[in-house]
């Protein structure tokens, strides 16, 4: 990964007396671009820069938080690697050098509020006669974030007050003097493409669902003589979204290995191979700490990280600036490969084990885990009952050639693969049932062997107490097993239902309490995220509805694992909520 801009680096000395406006600076030449721009002509007028700085100072106070009712002085790192650039390098022809600007900081660094600050300097105070700026976000609800501080700090400001006309209802703000006007936008509500934006400021680019937003809005200052578009935000977890696009070629920008005169880069984030918990990581990613944000709060989210698994995604992600790979991340990938060692199969027959199957459609994933209860002991060396988890799972042979990941796999025997284009749900019921469910056709029974067949099914050579299934694609099969004589459970895939067992599988992981020996399952685990409901129930989920990363291994060793939890209460504690046992 190229480096990034530090959050340390040096804060330039005030720039000594320029004779020309054809010097700039060595301390605000900082990129291989920056030189560039220096060999293209450009200048850098460091009272034009001044002039925004004064702006904010004299006209603007903070409206919430610590700082509510204090002039809007710009912090260093603000001034120093945003303002001043922005406004103080010119083009030869005077207008700004900077047409565009990425600006990717943790939370709680003050970027919304510095947004808002600057669309009214580019309403009121930029020279533009029927200047046209928007703020711009996924949702109603973040596009009205940078529009109300706006509105909030024009209305605190007798000045800007006095010539402003704000309609909150339309989220809109005019200044008749000079016929122009801010308007908060959202992907959800933007229908015009007939705009004349002189500004363009994206809140939370993140966030953004699609590009078509970001797209649209693009080219809408193309009429203008110095339009700016500046995307401010969080680092995210889409590595497919224009988010993370404009990430990657702003990481090159401050590289070197792009050059870009137009385009102003800043990130300040951690990497991954920091320390999440230290002071000095902190800093890398929060130029504002000890500001807009403490470090006392710092710690106790890093603390709440430490602890919680299911946290750390987000710490990692609205904290350290850190991208992901899910939203929110459930498992510690760390203590899971601690918990991948061999499993003596052998000694498993007979033993009693609760099942779960996760049918998939028939051209994806479909995922078995037999889970045996054991008596381990924990990472503190006390006795407790965990699981040893046995998993099988199938694909198509056509989905398998598509996929180096998925061939390499099959070849070492750890997916089964399953002739023809869909899956072969007759093959999955011998392989659970045992081959005598087809019958004595010694051809059939040479075929399905050499593609995988074990001689006994799964119930014959374990003393299967249950099968969890989820109803939804699984009617037929379920139906065919319990005619097999296998007890199945209806286990439906929601809060209610997984709440207790996925918590009793983030326990017993936390605490070493965990056996599997399959790769599949650890990329199961690696992809799996976790949703929380307002009651603060959770469920394993893909990090993306349609994303090709499966979790299926996971789903099923939760479900299995609940089963077997409750075997000794006479029932489940879900029998209430609709659990069927066919």
């Amino acid at each position: 990964m190229p480096p990034r801009r530090k959050a340390q680096s040096p804060k330039p000395k005030a720039p000594p007396a320029v004779p020309a406006a054809t010097a700039v600076p060595a301390a605000w030449i900082r990129t291989a671009s920056d030189q560039a721009a220096v060999d293209a002509g450009c200048t850098f007028d460091l009272a034009a820069a001044e002039r925004v700085r004064s702006f904010f100072a004299k006209f603007l106070c903070h409206s919430k938080g610590a700082f509510a009712g204090q002039p809007f002085i710009l912090l260093d790192w603000q001034w120093d690697e945003i303002i001043a650039p922005l406004f103080g390098w010119l083009r030869p022809d005077g207008t700004r050098r900077f047409r565009e600007a990425y600006i990717e900081v943790a939370k709680k660094n003050g970027k919304s509020a510095l947004c808002s600050g600057l669309a009214l300097y580019m309403l009121v105070g930029d020279g533009e006669q029927g200047a046209e700026v928007y703020s711009a976000a996924a949702d109603r609800e973040q596009a009205s974030i940078i529009f109300n501080e706006a509105a909030n700090m024009a209305s605190a400001s007798p000045a800007l007050k006095k010539h402003l006309m704000i309609t909150p209802s339309t989220k809109h703000i005019a200044f008749p003097r000079t016929r122009s006007r801010f308007k908060a936008l959202s992907a959800d509500a933007y229908s015009n493409e007939g705009l004349n934006a002189s500004a363009i400021l994206f809140d939370e680019l993140h966030a953004q669902r699609d590009r078509k937003l970001w797209d649209a809005l693009k080219f809408a200052g193309a009429a203008r003589r110095q339009p700016l578009n500046l995307s401010i935000t969080t680092a995210g977890y889409d590595k497919k979204s224009i988010c993370f696009e404009r990430h990657e070629y702003a990481e090159k920008i401050i590289s070197g290995s792009v050059i870009d005169t137009r385009c102003l880069a800043v990130i300040h984030a951690a990497e991954e191979t920091d320390d999440p918990y230290v002071e000095s990581t902190w800093r890398k990613a929060n130029p504002s700490l000890g500001a807009t944000i403490t470090v006392e709060s710092m710690a106790e989210a890093a603390a709440e990280a430490q602890a919680n698994p299911s946290s750390l995604n987000a710490f990692l992600r609205y904290r350290l600036n850190i991208w992901t790979a899910q939203d929110v991340k459930w498992l510690d990938m760390q203590t899971w490969k601690l918990g991948e060692r061999p499993i003596d199969v052998a000694s498993l027959q007979g033993r009693a084990c609760w099942a779960a199957i996760d049918l998939s459609s028939k051209y994806d994933l479909t995922a078995l885990t037999l889970a045996f209860p054991e008596e381990m002991r924990d990472d503190k060396g006390q006795p407790a009952t965990g699981y040893i988890l046995l998993c099988h799972f199938w694909l198509p042979r056509a989905t398998v050639e598509k996929s180096d990941l998925y061939k390499a796999w099959a070849a070492q025997g750890l997916l089964h693969v399953t002739e023809g284009n869909v899956i072969d749900y007759d093959f999955i019921r011998a392989f659970i049932s045992g081959p005598q469910v087809y019958g004595a056709q010694p051809a059939v029974l040479d075929r399905l062997k050499a593609i995988g067949l074990p001689e006994q099914g799964l119930v014959e050579q374990f003393s299967v107490q249950e099968m969890a299934f989820d109803p939804y694609n699984a009617t037929q099969l379920s139906l065919q097993l319990a005619g097999d004589g296998i007890p199945m459970v209806e286990f439906r895939q929601g809060f209610i239902s997984m709440n207790e067992p996925a918590k009793e599988l983030e326990r017993c992981h936390l605490a070493g309490l965990l056996v599997h020996d399959n790769p599949v399952l650890t990329w199961c685990a690696e992809n799996v995220s976790i949703a929380v409901d307002p009651a603060g129930n959770i469920k394993p989920v893909k990090p993306e509805p349609d994303s090709a990363d499966k979790v299926d291994g996971v789903t099923t060793s939760t479900m299995a694992i609940g089963r077997a939890m409750f075997s000794d209460q006479g029932g489940s504690v879900y029998d209430d909520e609709g659990l069927m046992v066919l």
